[in-house]
């Protein structure tokens, strides 16, 4: 191999490293998906450094006038909450979502809009485009919370109703 055909290969083989590595930032490259059975089996309850936390969620389509015949996708609005109204700390995040419908799972990040402090003891997140469920449908949601540790919870709320705006 001449030395020029390694320089290429050597600056191609540091390309494709860097562009792996960006696509891991902002969450931890060693998460793995869990299973349908896993996420079925997520506490409603989470301690986490002396401090217990559970989900609160709200999940629409929309179906006003500007929106299509068939409705807007689904939305999902999710707060995480300290049982006792603790502060939150500002390195737990939440940073998937699941969405469980009978079989079906919509996974997806939370969007990076930012939300309207939800106060004290309160994080809010939320998550658009998701599937087109009848509004009516009873869903679980499960939320992966991470820490700075790198330790990984899954949390879920039960039976949410998927609701609809006219």
């Amino acid at each position: 191999m001449s030395i020029s055909m390694f320089r290429k290969a050597l600056v191609s083989l540091v390309l494709i490293s860097l562009a792996a590595s960006a696509a891991c930032v902002g969450h931890n490259s060693s998460a793995r998906v869990p299973s349908l059975a896993e996420l079925q089996a997520a506490r409603t309850q989470v301690r986490i450094e002396d401090n217990d936390y559970v989900l609160e969620g709200y999940l629409w389509r929309d179906f006003m006038p500007s929106a299509p015949p068939d409705g807007r996708p689904l939305q999902v609005v999710i707060m995480l909450v300290d049982t006792d109204g603790r502060q939150i700390p500002e390195d737990l995040k939440m940073m998937r979502l699941w969405v469980i419908h009978d079989e079906e799972v919509w996974e997806t990040r939370f969007s990076d809009e930012s939300r309207p402090d939800a106060g004290r003891g309160r994080l809010e997140k939320i998550a658009r485009d998701g599937p087109k469920w009848k509004p009516g449908s009873v869903v679980d949601v499960v939320v992966m919370l991470g820490t700075k540790k790198s330790e990984q919870y899954l949390l879920s709320a039960r039976e949410l109703t998927i609701e609809q705006t006219n």
